[in-house]
């Protein structure tokens, strides 16, 4: 099915110039942009190895965000996957200094930190120790999260929706805790 739209949206991309791609909105965002909000796979795939030819891949909006970070921040782990193998900066960050493992590991995005992960495991360089401009790692991020769904379920408002965030966000701080051992032994390997 992928396939089928992709070829769908690559015809469709033929007659639009690479200037119309590479324009932006009152915001500062392209197209790219746009369709990473929203998670149109095939659509953002073809824009994106468009984008990469041009070197506009990592094009930055008014607020710092890229293609990549918007696509982490909204969960589409997919998007995430292709435009990390077009060539994406997987460590850029937007104006508070958040990376897309930043924005992925506050909301629980479990799926767009199993893709980080396996792009480390394929020699993709993902800084799990980076802080944002507040200071904060990616791991207390995750874990202010996790700390608010906790005091919320002590309250008891919305126990249901609020024990499903609290496990979202262990397997969330699991899932880091992976990426930094990885890190940390992909280190040790390197230097001896």
């Amino acid at each position: 099915f992928f396939w089928t739209q992709l070829q769908k949206e690559e015809s469709v991309l033929a007659g639009v110039a690479d200037a119309a791609l590479l324009r932006t909105d009152g915001r500062g965002r392209t197209y790219l942009h746009q369709v990473a909000c929203v998670g149109k796979r095939a659509l953002g795939y073809c824009i994106a190895k468009r984008m990469a030819a041009l070197h506009g891949l990592d094009l930055r909006d008014s607020a710092g965000m890229t293609a990549l970070l918007y696509a982490a921040m909204h969960n589409h782990h997919l998007m995430v996957a292709d435009l990390i193998r077009l060539g994406a900066d997987v460590n850029a960050k937007n104006h508070s200094g958040k990376s897309c493992l930043h924005l992925s590991a506050e909301k629980g995005y479990v799926r767009v930190l199993e893709v980080l992960k396996q792009a480390m495991v394929n020699g993709v360089y993902v800084d799990v120790e980076a802080a944002d401009n507040s200071g904060m790692s990616v791991l207390q991020c995750a874990a202010v999260a996790l700390k608010a769904a906790v005091g919320d379920l002590e309250e008891g408002r919305r126990p249901r929706l609020h024990a499903l965030r609290q496990e979202q966000m262990m397997e969330t701080l699991e899932c880091l805790l992976q990426m930094g051992g990885y890190l940390h032994t992909m280190v040790h390997v390197w230097s001896t």
